[in-house]
Protein backbone atom coordinates (compact mmCIF):
# COMPACT_ATOMS: atom_id res chain seq x y z
CA UNK A 1 0.00 0.00 0.00
CA UNK A 2 3.00 2.52 0.92
CA UNK A 3 4.52 1.88 -2.69
CA UNK A 4 1.00 2.66 -3.96
CA UNK A 5 0.67 5.82 -2.54
CA UNK A 6 4.15 6.88 -3.12
CA UNK A 7 3.90 6.33 -7.13
CA UNK A 8 0.53 8.19 -6.73
CA UNK A 9 2.85 11.46 -5.26
CA UNK A 10 5.26 10.80 -7.51
CA UNK A 11 2.40 10.47 -10.55
CA UNK A 12 0.53 13.56 -8.97
CA UNK A 13 3.89 16.26 -9.04
CA UNK A 14 5.03 15.01 -12.53
CA UNK A 15 1.42 15.51 -13.88
CA UNK A 16 2.40 18.86 -12.04
CA UNK A 17 5.55 19.76 -13.73
CA UNK A 18 3.38 18.59 -16.96
CA UNK A 19 1.00 21.53 -16.78
CA UNK A 20 4.07 23.97 -16.21
CA UNK A 21 6.55 23.01 -18.91
CA UNK A 22 6.81 24.03 -22.00
CA UNK A 23 7.24 21.18 -23.26
CA UNK A 24 3.76 19.31 -21.84
CA UNK A 25 1.83 22.10 -23.72
CA UNK A 26 -0.66 19.46 -25.50
CA UNK A 27 -0.82 16.95 -22.08
CA UNK A 28 -3.67 17.45 -20.01
CA UNK A 29 -3.23 14.40 -18.37
CA UNK A 30 -0.14 12.46 -18.89
CA UNK A 31 -1.63 9.06 -17.86
CA UNK A 32 -4.22 9.56 -20.32
CA UNK A 33 -3.04 7.82 -23.19
CA UNK A 34 -1.38 4.89 -21.64
CA UNK A 35 -2.52 1.58 -22.02
CA UNK A 36 -1.27 -2.51 -22.07
CA UNK A 37 -0.47 -2.77 -25.63
CA UNK A 38 -1.95 -5.53 -27.60
CA UNK A 39 1.60 -6.71 -28.69
CA UNK A 40 1.71 -7.46 -24.83
CA UNK A 41 1.58 -11.42 -25.73
CA UNK A 42 3.84 -10.88 -28.64
CA UNK A 43 6.58 -9.19 -26.74
CA UNK A 44 6.45 -12.07 -24.25
CA UNK A 45 7.19 -14.62 -26.88
CA UNK A 46 10.34 -13.21 -27.75
CA UNK A 47 13.01 -15.14 -27.64
CA UNK A 48 16.60 -13.56 -26.75
CA UNK A 49 18.77 -12.19 -29.74
CA UNK A 50 22.15 -11.02 -30.49
CA UNK A 51 22.73 -6.85 -29.76
CA UNK A 52 24.04 -5.27 -33.09
CA UNK A 53 25.37 -3.31 -30.59
CA UNK A 54 27.30 -5.31 -28.43
CA UNK A 55 26.78 -8.45 -29.44
CA UNK A 56 25.35 -10.23 -26.22
CA UNK A 57 21.95 -12.29 -26.32
CA UNK A 58 19.43 -10.24 -24.55
CA UNK A 59 15.31 -10.73 -24.53
CA UNK A 60 13.38 -7.16 -24.51
CA UNK A 61 16.33 -4.57 -24.47
CA UNK A 62 19.97 -4.58 -24.16
CA UNK A 63 21.39 -2.73 -21.12
CA UNK A 64 24.89 -1.91 -22.38
CA UNK A 65 23.91 -0.56 -25.83
CA UNK A 66 20.56 1.32 -24.29
CA UNK A 67 18.30 -0.08 -27.18
CA UNK A 68 15.30 -2.53 -27.45
CA UNK A 69 15.37 -5.86 -29.01
CA UNK A 70 13.66 -7.23 -31.61
CA UNK A 71 10.84 -5.46 -33.43
CA UNK A 72 11.14 -1.94 -32.40
CA UNK A 73 7.22 -1.20 -33.38
CA UNK A 74 6.78 -3.28 -30.09
CA UNK A 75 8.67 -0.70 -28.00
CA UNK A 76 6.55 2.12 -26.45
CA UNK A 77 7.60 5.77 -26.56
CA UNK A 78 7.06 8.19 -24.48
CA UNK A 79 7.90 12.01 -24.71
CA UNK A 80 8.46 13.36 -21.01
CA UNK A 81 7.53 17.06 -19.77
CA UNK A 82 11.62 17.43 -18.89
CA UNK A 83 14.88 16.12 -19.73
CA UNK A 84 15.91 13.26 -16.68
CA UNK A 85 19.65 12.60 -16.09
CA UNK A 86 20.13 9.53 -14.28
CA UNK A 87 23.79 9.36 -12.49
CA UNK A 88 24.45 6.10 -12.27
CA UNK A 89 27.28 4.42 -9.99
CA UNK A 90 29.75 2.71 -11.45
CA UNK A 91 29.79 -0.16 -9.12
CA UNK A 92 25.81 -1.01 -9.57
CA UNK A 93 25.12 -3.01 -12.26
CA UNK A 94 23.53 -1.71 -15.04
CA UNK A 95 21.28 -5.03 -15.70
CA UNK A 96 19.62 -4.56 -12.11
CA UNK A 97 19.22 -0.63 -12.95
CA UNK A 98 15.56 0.57 -13.36
CA UNK A 99 16.75 3.68 -15.19
CA UNK A 100 17.51 1.56 -17.98
CA UNK A 101 13.59 1.05 -18.68
CA UNK A 102 13.25 4.97 -18.68
CA UNK A 103 15.78 5.30 -21.87
CA UNK A 104 13.96 2.34 -23.33
CA UNK A 105 10.90 4.15 -23.33
CA UNK A 106 11.90 8.02 -23.73
CA UNK A 107 15.29 7.74 -25.46
CA UNK A 108 14.86 11.53 -26.41
CA UNK A 109 14.50 12.85 -23.06
CA UNK A 110 16.35 9.99 -20.74
CA UNK A 111 20.29 10.56 -20.90
CA UNK A 112 22.21 7.89 -18.28
CA UNK A 113 25.71 9.10 -16.96
CA UNK A 114 28.57 6.98 -15.73
CA UNK A 115 29.59 8.91 -12.40
CA UNK A 116 32.21 10.19 -12.02
CA UNK A 117 31.66 11.73 -16.00
CA UNK A 118 28.87 13.93 -15.50
CA UNK A 119 27.87 16.83 -17.41
CA UNK A 120 28.36 20.78 -15.49
CA UNK A 121 24.71 21.76 -14.75
CA UNK A 122 23.24 25.27 -14.40
CA UNK A 123 21.76 25.34 -10.66
CA UNK A 124 19.03 27.55 -11.75
CA UNK A 125 17.46 25.25 -14.50
CA UNK A 126 17.52 22.30 -13.19
CA UNK A 127 16.46 20.08 -9.78
CA UNK A 128 17.98 16.72 -8.11
CA UNK A 129 16.02 14.91 -6.63
CA UNK A 130 17.80 13.77 -2.91
CA UNK A 131 16.48 13.74 0.27
CA UNK A 132 19.42 15.76 1.63
CA UNK A 133 19.27 17.56 4.44
CA UNK A 134 18.41 21.06 2.84
CA UNK A 135 15.81 19.42 0.19
CA UNK A 136 12.75 21.53 -0.49
CA UNK A 137 9.20 19.79 -0.82
CA UNK A 138 8.63 20.25 -5.17
CA UNK A 139 5.63 21.76 -3.81
CA UNK A 140 7.71 24.95 -2.47
CA UNK A 141 9.71 25.55 -5.70
CA UNK A 142 8.77 28.94 -6.14
CA UNK A 143 9.10 29.36 -9.72
CA UNK A 144 9.06 25.52 -11.30
CA UNK A 145 8.76 26.93 -15.28
CA UNK A 146 12.23 27.36 -15.67
CA UNK A 147 13.22 24.17 -14.60
CA UNK A 148 14.46 21.91 -17.69
CA UNK A 149 15.65 18.89 -16.22
CA UNK A 150 15.48 16.97 -13.39
CA UNK A 151 18.62 14.51 -12.17
CA UNK A 152 18.71 10.77 -10.25
CA UNK A 153 21.25 9.59 -8.29
CA UNK A 154 20.93 5.41 -9.11
CA UNK A 155 23.18 4.19 -6.20
CA UNK A 156 22.70 2.37 -3.24
CA UNK A 157 21.78 5.05 -0.52
CA UNK A 158 25.96 3.56 1.06
CA UNK A 159 27.37 4.80 -2.02
CA UNK A 160 25.67 8.06 -2.63
CA UNK A 161 28.12 10.14 0.15
CA UNK A 162 30.86 10.37 -2.41
CA UNK A 163 28.48 11.32 -5.58
CA UNK A 164 26.81 14.21 -3.24
CA UNK A 165 30.14 15.84 -2.33
CA UNK A 166 31.06 16.05 -5.88
CA UNK A 167 30.95 20.14 -6.29
CA UNK A 168 28.60 19.77 -9.72
CA UNK A 169 26.30 17.75 -7.62
CA UNK A 170 26.82 19.71 -3.88
CA UNK A 171 25.79 22.93 -6.14
CA UNK A 172 22.53 22.13 -7.30
CA UNK A 173 19.01 22.64 -5.61
CA UNK A 174 17.94 19.06 -4.12
CA UNK A 175 13.96 18.27 -3.79
CA UNK A 176 12.31 15.57 -2.52
CA UNK A 177 8.56 14.25 -2.95
CA UNK A 178 6.08 14.30 0.36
Amino acid sequence: FKILTDNKKIMSHLIHLSKITPRAENTSNILSFLKLSSSFEEMMKMERVVCSGCEKKRKYFCYECMKPMGDPALTPHLRLPLSVDVIHHPTEMLSKSTAIHAKIVSPDDVHIFEFPDIPEYNADEVLLLFPSPNAKSVRDIEDISKIKRVIFVDSQWQKTTRMMNDPRLASLPCVKID
